[in-house]
């Protein structure tokens, strides 16, 4: 397909070209009560004795998709609400909750496969009339496989769509600043202090800020992404561990609410992104962050990449650590493995504090107590100030 200057919204047609590879379509879905053909009104009139209770079934239940907002080519929506059509009409599409597939559209079809991510969002209409209640499908495609999110679009919709253009256009047309991009401004708005940033994601520091909203959200979002507590509550527990403790299975607390009780802990991000009484940091996170900037800061799929393979080393160091804790309960041979590993690893602190408040008994915050002591009795952890 030919890229043009020729895209999509509603029924007019405007010259602004979207950004390379990033595009999005917004559908009403509408019920349309269709009777069924003569044939088959005939041929249950025949069994009219079957009683009124099969009355319900003399109705179909379709949808009529028309398109409300797109910035894809004339031809690229076409294909794209043919797709839409057809999976509207096969069923089992649950609103809020989307999907992705590989479609043949975009600026060159015959060699770029575009990643679509579609989701029905529904608003409620206080009305007795099903046919007034207002279904959409929201499409977002870029080139390859990312990770698309239709970001809250649902609260811009209103009951007539009244005001299109300048409410849900504008808020469509940054679908991609708003899932993709922002996770590489943190990295260019830090730069040099992106190391203790990183370091606060992975022990979940307490942060302030002295920038904008906007700003905050976006770095917010960020550290939400570098962090590894989500991951950690969902691994498995090592170890024969028994507890009477009915809370055992949510054990995982916020550090910033146990460890970081001192006042001058937090670590502040003010209007112009330097930040003020950073704590030390260990290696491991200076590296992280030196792999970030060797790259392009610009893209966002790099950031993410590096970010994703950091934190899954993170959490698999931890789970490492966490199963020799638990052995070293019992097993001497195991103590040693454990300290070895702490002393070979440049992330020694973070993991340590990490597998003290994920467990639950007092053996193994014994071993990781004895642990921390020994090393900061033969040396230290190894931190970059």
């Amino acid at each position: 397909m030919e890229e043009n200057s020729d895209f999509s919204t509603s029924s007019d047609k405007t010259n602004k070209i979207p950004q390379a590879g990033r595009y999005y379509a917004l559908y009403t879905l509408l019920n349309n009560k269709n009777s069924q053909s003569d044939e088959n009104k005939t041929e249950k009139g025949s069994e009219s004795e079957s009683g009124s209770e099969n009355s319900s079934n003399n109705i179909t239940q379709e949808k009529s998709v028309s398109v409300v907002a797109s910035n894809l080519t004339a031809d690229g929506e076409t294909q794209l609400r043919k797709y839409v059509t057809k999976r509207v009409a096969k069923g089992n599409l649950h609103p809020g909750i989307g999907s992705i597939t590989n479609l043949d559209i975009g600026p060159d079809e015959s060699t770029v496969t575009s990643c679509c991510y579609y989701c029905m969002l529904q608003k409620d209409v206080t009305s007795s009339d099903d046919s007034d209640v207002l279904e959409w499908m929201v499409c977002y495609m870029t080139m390859g496989q990312h990770s698309l999110d239709h970001h809250g679009l649902v609260r811009h919709l209103d009951e007539k769509m009244t005001e299109l253009t300048s409410r849900v256009g504008p808020y469509l047309d940054a679908w991609y600043d708003a899932s993709i991009q922002f996770m590489s401004y943190p990295v260019q708005w830090l730069f040099n202090d992106l190391k203790f940033l990183l370091s606060a994601a992975l022990s979940s520091s307490p942060i302030s800020y002295g920038c904008s909203e906007k700003e905050k959200d976006i770095i917010t979002r960020f550290i939400k992404t570098c962090s590894i507590a989500e991951e950690l509550t969902k691994s498995p527990r090592g170890g024969n561990e028994i507890t009477d403790d009915p809370l055992a299975d949510t054990v995982l607390v916020d550090i910033a609410d146990v460890k970081h009780s001192k006042p001058d802990s937090t670590l502040h991000i003010d209007a112009n992104f330097k930040l003020t009484n950073k704590q030390d940091c260990t290696p491991f996170c200076e590296e992280w962050a030196s792999t970030l900037l060797s790259g392009d800061t610009t893209d966002a799929h790099y950031v993410r990449q590096v970010c994703d393979t950091y934190r899954l080393k993170a959490v698999q160091d931890i789970n490492s650590l966490q199963r020799l804790v638990h052995k070293a309960e019992s097993d001497h041979y195991a103590l040693y493995r454990a300290l070895v590993f702490l002393q070979r690893s440049d992330n020694a602190s973070m993991l340590l504090e990490r597998a003290r408040h994920e467990t639950t008994t007092k053996e193994t915050l014994a071993v990781l107590d004895s642990l921390r002591e020994y090393i900061q009795n033969n040396g230290g952890f190894k931190l970059v100030t």
